[in-house]
Formats: C-alpha cells, structure tokens, sequence
C-alpha cells in the first residue's frame, strides 16, 4: 500500500491538480493524507467534499499556520503504507509514477527513491549539492553572490545528474518529491528528519540521516514529473528569511562535520554579519545612485529576520542522542 502525504496551504488550485492526476493512476491501493495549514482560499471546503466523496482521501485541517515539517510528520503519523511519499501539492503524477512504484515493489534493496522533476515546459530541476557552511555563505548571501560575479566565477551550486535512463543512486534527489520505505521510517524512529525545522532545509537533513544508517536514495531519471516549484516562496517571502535561517543553524549543529574550517557559531556570525554589511552596501549605494537596485529599508527587515532566525535556531535545545526538544 501506497501512503502519499501533501502538506499544502492556499493552494488550491495546485492541490486540486495533483490529487486528480493521483486518481487517474488508477493504483490497486494507496491513500492520500493531505494536511492543510489553515489555508483561506477554499481548500478546506474542497477537501470537505473530497474525503465525503472518497474514503481513501483523509485530511487533517490545522486552525493555525503549520510549518511544513510538522504537518508533514502529521501525515507521516497517520500513514498506514508499506511506501510512503511526501510531494509537495504543486506535483503533478503520471503512469511513470505507477511504473516506478511497481518496479520498488518488486526490488526490496530499494528503501527510498524519486523522480525526476521537471518544470512544465520540460527543463529538468536539479537538487543543490550538501549545504556546507561555506556553500550556504557563498550562495545564499547576497554580497557572496555578487562578489564571485566580480571575480568572474560561476560555481555550480546544483548537482547534475548524468545522462541515464537506467536508476541510479544519487546522494540526494529534489526534496519537493521522494519516496521512503516503512522500514526506513522504522529504522529512524519515526522521524525522517531531526526535529526542530519549519520550513526548507529539513530535506537536506532527511537525506543525511539515510546516508548515515546505509539507506542509498535510488533516481529514476525516466519517470519524469511536472513540478510548478517554488510557489510559496514566491508568495510567501515574508517567513522564509526567517525560517531559512533558523533552518540551517539547525542544520549546521546537527551535523557539524560538514565542515573543518567554519563552525555552527562562525557560520551564524558570518551569516548575520553580511546581513548588516547589505543594508550598509544599500544605504550607500542608494545615496551615489538612487536607483531601485538599492533598497536599504527591505534590506535591513530581512537582516531583523535573519536575525531572529539565527537566535531562535540556537535556542533550540538538541538533546544528547541528536535529537531534539525546544525550550517550552
């Protein structure tokens, strides 16, 4: 049996999409967990009418913002599949999907395994490396970008997949879509992922936690789907500066040997450093210039987010057997 999880918020629309291309399948036996973070855009109405119309649909309705983590393990709570997927809602299945399924059925060295994802008009997406300290620094700050343009460097900051239509094992696939066993979620004690995320980065940290206990990630490169991707980033950059930011010093003290030259705390430093040296870049470069470019005023609410990311990513308490419990 086949338990797919969908955490979704005001997204309808995707939502509606991804649960009838799931219908039309037509697997032998799976059910659909879908639980939705307050959303105020008609979902609840919908999923109302789906779970009355289709027992194998269930939902859960949170009556607060709900990080994606937490509904996530929600899902995973309830799950009664021997194989358990976790898709975003802005995921549309085809047959290859059916195919894939049926072939980790009948191979049981397979305990996890994804698709290859692919924007609508056909371009494939390609997951990031392993955030390390350094490549998050580089990556993920605005000056570190701008400075390796000066320099005249492109590092690549995702992983290319090579040219195969044969499964491979690949370190770690797009979080957007995977598939795990029971028996992975047995052997990591009901937690994919270390406790304590809310929104992004708790992928990464899944995918370690396999490597760790020997699980390999199987791609299939030819079961191609459709990923709309990054919809709630695009709507909802209010939290994620926040939310990223407390994510990776999670991240970083859960598995600080991703790195020998920056710790968990440099790294924090560092990363809240940079967000005062842009809102300084900004002001100046809005004094000289005064164009749109330079916006020190949305700069300087994105360092207070990151900010309040990085305290609360440290107050969180991490137990002595790595995993977590928060200060409440």
């Amino acid at each position: 049996m086949l338990s797919i999880i969908i955490s979704t918020w005001n997204s309808l629309s995707y939502l509606r999409e991804c649960i009838d291309s799931i219908f039309a399948l037509n697997l032998d036996r799976f059910e659909i967990i879908v639980v939705d973070s307050n959303s105020k855009d008609g979902t609840r109405e919908y999923l109302r009418k789906m779970t009355g119309w289709d027992t194998r649909i269930r939902s859960v309705t949170c009556e607060n913002r709900t990080a994606w983590t937490e509904a996530n393990q929600i899902g995973l709570d309830l799950s009664r599949g021997d194989w358990l997927c976790l898709s975003n809602p802005d995921i549309i299945f085809n047959r290859n999907f059916r195919e894939m399924m049926e072939d980790c059925e009948k191979n049981s060295e397979i305990l996890a395994v994804a698709p290859q994802l692919v924007w609508p008009d056909g371009r494939k997406q390609w997951p990031a490396k392993t955030i390390t300290p350094e490549l998050s620094l580089w990556g993920h700050t605005r000056l570190g970008r701008w400075v390796l343009a000066k320099l005249g460097k492109t590092p690549t900051w995702q992983y290319r997949y090579p040219r195969t239509d044969t499964p491979l094992p690949v370190p770690f696939p797009q979080g957007s879509l995977f598939m795990v066993h029971r028996d992975v979620f047995t052997m990591l004690k009901g937690h994919l992922w270390n406790r304590g995320y809310l929104n992004g980065v708790s992928d990464f940290d899944a995918f370690l936690n396999f490597a760790r206990h020997g699980v390999k990630i199987w791609l299939y490169p030819q079961v191609r789907m459709i990923h709309y991707g990054s919809y709630i980033s695009k709507k909802s950059a209010d939290w994620i500066e926040r939310d990223q930011a407390y994510g990776f010093v999670l991240y970083f003290r859960y598995h600080p040997w991703l790195s020998n030259r920056i710790s968990p705390g440099l790294y924090s430093l560092l990363f809240g450093l940079e967000g005062v040296l842009a809102v300084l870049f900004d002001v100046a470069g809005s004094l000289i210039k005064k164009n749109e470019w330079f916006n020190p005023t949305h700069s300087a609410w994105r360092t207070g987010q990151r900010w309040l990311g990085l305290v609360e990513g440290w107050r969180y308490r991490i137990g002595l057997d790595g995993t977590g419990r928060s200060d409440g």
